[in-house]
């Protein structure tokens, strides 16, 4: 259960680094107490940090490709598409892992090398699509007195490799995997970086709006515009899923025959 501590205090604060408007200037401040740390002490994550809001944004999935194209130098890409990610159990053997498959324009070596540090590997054992995986295992029994222990073994599992997988919410899930091991990958939940960000903006909106208007007369307008549009559905849906153990998709949507 997400609790707030006494004092409803935001647990973030923003700052500028200097008297330039640039998102890399606008700095924010993870506190030891209020909202945002509570939400960091849910997701297991350390408290206080601060980090630009340019960075920020970076490690968000759905404006990633839209920050890549703003900001196409220093910046590598992150996120790597995945399909159908699951958990697979091995015939004739106790050793249970997690899986994804990878699209055609991602089924390649170099892509593997980039995964390779975070414990992925290519599934030899599948020839007829590209399977990665990861290199370690859990626990899972089909018979005798283990199996009562297995929920619990892949809820510990689950703990461990739950930031590597992250989604963009929509009338399909789209699953991307998250290159922790990259320098400026934070290794935070994206409902903490959203909450964190949205905080900054907020207070540039409230008490410096002047400045917020000239982000907007600059090259990543189009960046800010796609997060303000597209974070409050994200929000919503991730931390409805935290709170209910539900996944959700949006209602009365029909692909096109």
């Amino acid at each position: 259960m997400l609790t707030c501590h006494t004092f409803e205090l935001h647990g973030a604060t923003g700052s500028v680094k200097k008297d330039v408007t640039n998102l890399k200037n606008e700095l924010i401040t993870f506190r030891s107490s209020g909202i945002l740390s509570s939400l960091c002490n849910y997701f297991g994550e350390s408290g206080c940090n601060e980090y630009s809001l340019k960075d920020l944004l970076y490690n968000l999935p759905f404006i990633h490709r839209c920050f890549y194209l703003t900001f196409p130098s220093g910046y590598s890409e992150i996120y790597i598409p995945v399909i159908n990610p699951h958990f697979v159990a091995k015939c004739r053997s106790n050793e249970a892992w997690i899986c994804a498959e990878l699209p055609e324009n991602y089924s390649n070596q170099y892509i593997i090398n980039k995964i390779s540090p975070m414990g992925y590997e290519k599934d030899e054992g599948v020839k007829d699509k590209f399977i990665v995986r990861k290199k370690k295992r859990f626990d899972w029994y089909r018979s005798g007195n283990e199996r009562k222990n297995n929920i619990i073994k892949l809820t510990t599992y689950h703990e461990k490799i739950r930031k590597d997988f992250q989604y963009i919410f929509g009338s399909n899930t789209l699953w991307y995997l998250k290159r922790h091991t990259h320098p400026k990958a934070i290794g935070r939940h994206p409902l903490t970086i959203m909450l964190a960000s949205m905080h900054r903006l907020s207070e540039l909106a409230r008490y410096q709006p002047t400045v917020l208007f000239r982000h907007f007369e600059l090259k990543q307008n189009w960046l800010l515009s796609e997060f303000i549009k597209a974070a409050p559905i994200e929000f919503i849906d991730q931390i409805s899923c935290e709170i209910t153990n539900q996944n959700f998709m949006l209602p009365a949507v029909r692909q096109p025959c």
